[in-house]
């Protein structure tokens, strides 16, 4: 976070997380009901992007947005990876080239490999003799 926030700021988040904590945030931010008389009810439960939309709109009292800082650290955080599945597929990619009898492949023969792999699934459809 030292690159990401100056030390004004890293104080300004901590005010603006206590803050967030004791705003009121309704319900339907988060979930939806739905379902007749008739029928049972159903809850849809809503994005983050879409819960933390809502939050970013909150204004103080003068009119400017609440959350400044907070918004600067949850878009961060929103945008790194939640999952491994490019790197298991990288792995699985590399197992399928690199066989026992090509295992002294240097690092450049790889991404050479694995370059002309790419380039004729996205050129030629998959098909390399076309």
């Amino acid at each position: 976070m030292p690159f990401l926030f100056n030390e004004d700021e890293i104080d300004r988040l901590g005010v603006a997380w206590r803050a967030y904590e004791m705003t009121d945030i309704p319900d339907d931010w988060t979930e939806s009901k739905t379902g007749d008389e008739d029928q049972s009810e159903t809850t849809i439960y809503h994005p983050i992007d879409t819960y933390w939309h809502h939050v970013f709109s909150v204004k103080t009292s003068t009119g400017s947005p609440q959350f400044v800082v907070l918004m600067k650290l949850v878009k961060c955080l929103l945008s790194l990876s939640h999952g491994n599945a490019d790197v298991e597929r990288g792995f699985s990619e590399n197992r399928h080239l690199v066989s026992d009898e090509r295992a002294s492949l240097s690092e450049q023969s790889v991404n050479g490999l694995r370059t002309t792999s790419a380039g004729v699934e996205f050129f030629a459809d998959g098909k390399p003799h076309q």
